[in-house]
């Protein structure tokens, strides 16, 4: 059968092993999802928890941070099985057809484990985490105390924990779709009136709102 034949319009999403490809996503995102298997109970139940994330390239380690009470179910020094996804929306593809529409996308699968961070090591941590964020901004702030990063009840603080995913002990994939809609009938494609296309998404920061009470001196 030839080409012109061919009843639909094919094109797939492919997984992709390359480090390169999955590296140069998780630098670009910052919010992940960390999906695990919480036995706290009777009964296991999955559990899927939206963090900020942050990507150590020189020791190839990912980073998420949170209250004690947050990671309670993550904090181990011998690790946790998490499955980490994170996935950044490069378009709305619009199909001749309801069911042609979708999503352009690039989107990384980290399978690890999560392992807390020892108490010495939490602001090296820190700082590679506000710096993925807002790359600099670790210089910009008030140098932390490390008392501050242990709870205290009395001042109403929760603490903060750190663990890391260390990627070359992972499995890693990464997968993308570019292009327009997928899997269209031929007829449609050729004879349609109605309108096909994409909706590009670019993220674009505002300018810096300032809180109300702003030192002069800052």
């Amino acid at each position: 059968m030839d080409s012109s034949d061919t009843p639909r319009i094919h094109k797939r999403s492919k997984v992709d092993t390359d480090p390169k490809v999955s590296r140069a996503i998780l630098r670009e995102g910052f919010v992940c999802d960390v999906a695990h298997c919480d036995t706290s109970g009777s009964t296991p139940l999955p559990k899927s928890v939206p963090m900020v994330y942050a990507f150590d390239e020189k020791d190839e380690l990912l980073y998420l941070h949170g209250s004690p009470n947050s990671l309670r179910h993550l904090l181990s020094d011998t690790g946790v099985p998490v499955c980490l996804t994170v996935t950044l929306v490069d378009g709305i593809v619009l199909g001749r057809t309801a069911i042609h529409h979708s999503l352009n996308y690039r989107s990384v699968v980290v399978d690890g484990t999560a392992t807390k961070v020892k108490h010495e090591d939490r602001m090296k941590a820190l700082e590679v985490l506000t710096n993925h964020v807002v790359p600099g901004r670790w210089k910009e702030t008030r140098p932390l105390r490390a008392e501050e990063l242990d709870a205290d009840e009395q001042k109403g603080r929760p603490g903060t924990e750190v663990l890391s995913i260390d990627l070359r002990k992972s499995t890693v994939a990464s997968k993308h779709h570019a292009g327009g809609p997928t899997y269209e009938e031929k007829e449609d494609v050729e004879n349609s009136a109605y309108w096909a296309g994409e909706f590009p998404i670019r993220p674009a920061y505002g300018p810096p709102v300032p809180v109300d009470n702003l030192s002069p001196a800052a």
